[in-house]
């Protein structure tokens, strides 16, 4: 079996209730898959327990993404009226890649919720460039106060919703009696 077909597999067991670990245990047991990059495949896939309850957390994320397609559509059109229709496609792709963005949280996607974190910081590092020298606008304070929920939403969802898994020593017996020690994965639920 493939890693992608196992993950389809895991995704859906995860869907019925199972948790990561179990869905883990299992799919190794039943199929000889490369355990690491199995177990980061089922690291990216966030248990029921978990989406609900960040569930909440997870519905202000996807408001304040649909707030800055919103104002980034707005921002486009009289951009587009000033400059003609040439300027439409490029002024697209902001907007695009925030409603790709906002179908990824939607979704729990794996790592979504950190690049909406990494791309609202480097857009708050191109947007200071423009702003510092600049007299005080009350907008800008509004795009810094959702810039700083996408921030803090993101990160904060990626870690509790995607937790690190861990490789720890036990010890076994194997089949002649020996007391050996090897390495499994575990999962914090």
């Amino acid at each position: 079996m493939k890693l992608k077909e196992a993950a389809k597999i895991a995704r859906k067991q995860i869907a019925e209730g199972k948790t990561r670990q179990e869905t883990f245990d299992t799919l190794m047991a039943d199929h000889k898959l490369p355990s690491v990059e199995f177990a980061t495949i089922i690291q990216g896939i966030p248990s029921l327990q978990a989406r609900e309850k960040y569930k909440t957390a997870n519905g202000i994320l996807m408001t304040l993404l649909i707030l800055t397609i919103v104002f980034k559509l707005i921002t486009g059109i009289f951009l587009v009226m000033e400059n003609g229709l040439l300027t439409l496609p490029i002024l697209l792709i902001l907007p695009l890649l925030n409603i790709y963005l906002l179908w990824g949280v939607l979704n729990f996607r794996p790592g979504t919720h950190r690049l909406v974190g990494i791309f609202t910081v480097l857009g708050i590092v191109r947007s200071l460039q423009h702003v510092i020298g600049q007299p005080f606008d009350p907008i800008l304070l509004l795009d810094f106060v959702i810039a700083a929920g996408l921030i803090g939403l993101g990160f904060y969802l990626n870690t509790k919703l995607h937790p690190a898994y861990k490789t720890v020593r036990e010890s076994y017996l194997n089949s002649e009696g020996y007391e050996l020690d090897r390495y499994v994965i575990k999962f914090e639920e």
